[in-house]
């Protein structure tokens, strides 16, 4: 029903998977708003920026807005986890991107191939959520469904009628008929459905396993 509703529903892309990569780590567990607060100031501290060379002059009172690209995996890789951690990142995440980082710009992760997740998953704070988001949203696998992302727990637990938030094996048994596009299946759910599984009361939380 979603995509007859919403024919024109495609899931964000980002430009290169490690931009996807680096985002999701610092968008894990915490409020979107406060990671996009961190990826600003990490693109204002070390990303490169551009003008085109024929650009206008800026009016008076006004300063030119060069296009910036986010911090390549080589800057971060030099960068101490403690930098990135003054920027409100968590330690352990600082970390993990810094390691991350590494393992991209040394050539021994290529984020364009699946095979190489499993040296992003040998590293800590890197966990199935991260894995997905990189190959939905950094290589459009059409089948990589972030499950554990908050969205979800609560979208199934509206539809599923719980009256709670679901599990990640809930959310996850909920799309698998609809593999393998369970990350195109859940984009339209999102779509059509996220204002009213977001409204009312607060859904309670999941059991613990």
């Amino acid at each position: 029903p979603g995509i007859h509703h919403m024919p024109w529903v495609r899931p964000k892309r980002r430009p290169w998977p490690w931009e996807a990569l680096c985002w999701a780590i610092t968008k894990q567990l915490i409020e979107s708003s406060r990671a996009a607060e961190i990826q600003r100031r990490i693109v204002r501290a070390w990303a490169p920026s551009y003008l085109p060379p024929d650009h206008e002059p800026p009016r008076r009172g006004r300063s030119p807005w060069p296009l910036r690209d986010v911090p390549s995996a080589a800057v971060i890789a030099g960068r101490a986890p403690a930098e990135l951690a003054s920027m409100d990142l968590s330690e352990g995440r600082s970390l993990a991107l810094v390691r991350c980082a590494r393992e991209v710009a040394a050539g021994r992760a290529d984020l364009f191939d699946p095979d190489s997740d499993r040296r992003l998953r040998a590293i800590p704070e890197i966990g199935p959520w991260t894995i997905q988001c990189l190959g939905l949203g950094g290589r459009g696998e059409p089948d990589s469904l972030p499950a554990g992302a908050l969205a979800y727990v609560k979208l199934v637990g509206y539809l599923a009628g719980l009256r709670r938030r679901a599990t990640v094996e809930e959310v996850e048994e909920y799309f698998a008929p609809y593999a393998p596009f369970r990350g195109l299946a859940g984009a339209f759910a999102l779509a059509v459905w996220h204002k009213a599984a977001t409204g009312g009361p607060p859904l309670r939380r999941a059991p613990d396993p």
